[in-house]
């Protein structure tokens, strides 16, 4: 008999699926109704315009419609792989059914929490129906009972549970060791060189220093260097890619120094089957079900010695370090199935010294709404003596954070939105509206101390900043419109107990917040759809922030770096009076007076990308050279006959001076490190003494300050 299904190829893509992968009936009747109605388009619609049948946007940018559907982090717009989509570089706007059945199906599939099947290409983005908002958050966090009312909690989430995808199940984790002293040489403190947010709270990286010796991370290698200047050569390093046994071999995630201990991030995998209809077939994948934490002894760089290691349920998320307090933040998502007799099976572990263990009860707390199975899991690990301090456990997960000496802030938003169909012209994921915030007090130990809530979602960490006592808080709500969603930017101020005490609701309309950074008692914030508005902010009263004002240039900062009281660096893209993006751009701000900021001076960089406008870590700033420095990644392009002109990744170091503005101190060439089957690079730069040191995976280039000249390679 004839599979009627075949006649239609969106219809025979999603039945060639499992039946895990199949959306509920009625909402693919419902798709299959809604394209038979949809017009067939060329690619390459007008431009203005978005999916068929769209009114013309009012005004062009990469904020508004189904097609600027914001990232995990609320950080706007992105190309496939993360890249931001410049406004004016539009992808193809027509729909071909056929040719993208089967995306469109594994797509479906993908946004309902399902599997797709091995070998199986998915597709980078696929505009989806429009949202009503999330419901607000009543009540504070809780703490469960009992291990069965947490069951009984994810037991609710069970499609998530048994369908979802990333996270994962508790794996084995690293048997605690016997504790280990800590003897051996202490080399003197110094900076570890990593661009961080808060002064004296490290935050984990690929490359850091002790001032004596650099550890680059390089896969799933360690190499620690001299840093000797000219006679700059690696003394030794660590090998974590010898392991043996059927699970991938972990990359080293990041790394963390203090004084004369050495901390590696690693994950341990394990093999997760998800069963199918077919006996025949079942979804086989290796998932990052824990965190290890390894502390060596470096006294000796040329023999490092592993001490102590710790464990935790999760995939790695963040680090911090204060004194010798070191924090791990993890993200436990639980991939069923749970059993309610076997605890382990939906509550993370930790381990280390003296053993391994389920996160205890009394250090479990619940979001007042959890739309996800995942728990964010919290250790604190004292260094010095090579012991746990405590841990937390919230179940909701965590996105980004925010630490002080004092307090660690987890945030996490609520993600669970009903899926309504519209249609092509609206189709769209309306974003989150609300972020939740924990406040951990970190003075015995992490310890859950105050929840709230805030309306909309964080671009990233500098989103957050505390301040005497005051937390504020950027964040972009996202609200229902003609054509989807719309944004709209606002500044919140909450007291210790995480109580709203003062807010600009709106600081401007249909405008997505790009970069943040709060100095003292002002605010920056900038937003972007046509122009860069600069936003400076007066926090001086908490219960009454206002708007200083606002300067109006093109293009917009995706990083904002504060370089005096009185200088702020900013680092994004340069545009013109129609929000149409083209390369790179440097800005040095006066704020001499906040309420009248000016541009003193401008850099236009002929470059497509750089890891800085994601990752503060690969901006290199150094006040007392007067130099800031960062690779820049020019894409391989294709001419319409097809000529292809060559990427390159380059790395540029600039002098800052008021007067003369950016200066270009030298063009370092590292296309050459680039796999171009993998065309992707991370690099650091460091200043030790009278040398600069760029940190590559592969190598250290090393040049004298003075004339920027390359004296020394290891």
């Amino acid at each position: 008999m004839k599979d009627e299904a075949r006649d239609d190829p969106i219809k025979a893509a999603l039945d060639d699926l499992t039946p895990q992968m199949t959306p509920a009936p009625e909402l693919t009747d419902r798709l299959l109704q809604r394209l038979a109605q949809e017009p067939d388009v060329e690619p390459g619609a007008a431009p203005g315009t978005d999916w068929p049948g769209a009114a013309p946007l009012a005004r062009p940018g990469p904020t508004v419609g189904p097609r600027a559907r914001p990232d995990s982090a609320g950080r706007g717009p992105r190309w496939p792989g993360g890249r931001p989509r410049p406004a004016g570089r539009s992808r193809p706007r027509g729909l071909l059914p056929t040719g993208l059945a089967t995306g469109l199906a594994v797509g479906l599939a993908a946004v309902l929490g399902l599997q797709a099947p091995a070998g199986t290409e998915p597709v980078a983005e696929i505009p989806f129906v429009t949202a009503a908002p999330a419901p607000k958050a009543e009540g504070p966090l809780t703490g469960p009972s009992n291990y069965q009312s947490i069951y009984e909690r994810l037991a609710g989430l069970s499609n998530a549970v048994v369908g979802g995808s990333g996270g994962g199940a508790v794996g084995a984790t690293a048997d605690g060791s016997a504790e280990l002293s800590f003897g051996g040489g202490v080399v003197p403190t110094a900076a570890s060189g990593t661009n961080v947010q808060v002064a004296d709270i490290d935050e984990g990286d690929l490359v850091k220093t002790d001032g004596r010796i650099i550890f680059v991370a390089n896969g799933s290698r360690v190499a620690l260097f001299e840093a000797a200047g000219p006679a700059t050569r690696q003394l030794s390093g660590i090998d974590f890619g010898s392991q043996t046994g059927p699970a991938p071999t972990s990359q080293v995630l990041d790394l963390m120094v203090w004084q004369s201990r050495l901390v590696v991030f690693l994950h341990e995998y394990v093999a997760q089957e998800i069963p199918t209809s077919r006996d025949d077939f079942a979804y086989v994948y290796y998932q990052a079900a824990n965190t290890r934490t390894l502390v060596y002894d470096v006294s000796d760089p040329t023999q490092p010695d592993l001490v102590v290691e710790f464990a935790q349920s999760g995939a790695y998320q963040a680090s911090r370090l204060s004194g010798s307090s070191l924090y791990l933040l993890t993200n436990h998502q639980i991939l069923g199935p749970i059993d309610p007799n076997a605890p382990d099976s939906f509550v993370p572990q930790v381990s280390g010294p003296p053993g391994r263990q389920l996160v205890p009860l009394e250090d479990i707390h619940v979001m007042p709404r959890v739309s996800q199975p995942t728990y964010a899991v919290v250790s604190a690990i004292d260094l010095a003596e090579g012991r746990r301090l405590g841990q937390e456990s919230v179940l909701g997960g965590s996105g980004p954070i925010h630490m002080t000496a004092d307090n660690l802030y987890l945030t996490t938003v609520d993600d669970d939105r009903e899926l309504i169909l519209g249609g092509f012209s609206d189709m769209a994921w309306l974003p989150p509206s609300t972020t939740y915030l924990v406040r951990l007090a970190l003075a015995d130990g992490p310890q859950v101390a105050a929840s709230g809530q805030v309306e909309g979602v964080l671009n990233d960490q500098f989103s957050l900043d505390e301040h005497q006592g005051s937390l504020r808080v950027a964040t972009t709500v996202f609200e229902e419109w003609e054509l989807g969603w719309r944004p709209r930017p606002q500044l919140s101020v909450f007291d210790q107990d995480l109580n709203l005490v003062g807010s600009i609701p709106h600081l401007i309309e249909n405008e997505q917040i790009q970069a943040v950074r709060f100095m003292g008692e002002t605010g920056y914030v900038v937003t972007f759809r046509q122009v860069d508005p600069l936003f400076s902010l007066d926090l001086s009263d908490p219960t009454q922030p206002t708007v200083l004002g606002a300067l109006e240039i093109p293009g917009f900062s995706d990083y904002l770096h504060p370089w005096t009281d009185d200088l702020l660096v900013g680092f994004g893209y340069n545009g013109d009076q129609t929000g149409l993006t083209s390369g790179l751009k440097l800005s040095l701000f006066d704020l001499a007076d906040p309420a009248a900021v000016s541009e003193l001076a401008t850099e236009s960089i002929d470059y497509d990308s750089s890891e800085a406008l994601q990752n503060h870590h690969a901006f290199f700033a150094s006040l007392e050279q007067g130099l800031i420095g960062f690779l820049v990644e020019r894409w391989t392009m294709y001419d319409d006959h097809g000529v292809q002109t060559d990427g390159a990744w380059h790395y540029l170091v600039y002098q800052v001076d008021p007067v003369a503005g950016f200066q270009l101190r030298q063009t370092i060439d590292l296309t050459d490190l680039v796999d171009p089957a993998e065309p992707s690079l991370s690099v650091r730069g460091l200043v030790l003494g009278d040398h600069f040191y760029l940190c590559a995976p592969s190598t250290i280039q090393v040049f004298e300050l003075d004339a920027f000249r390359k004296v020394g390679r290891a």
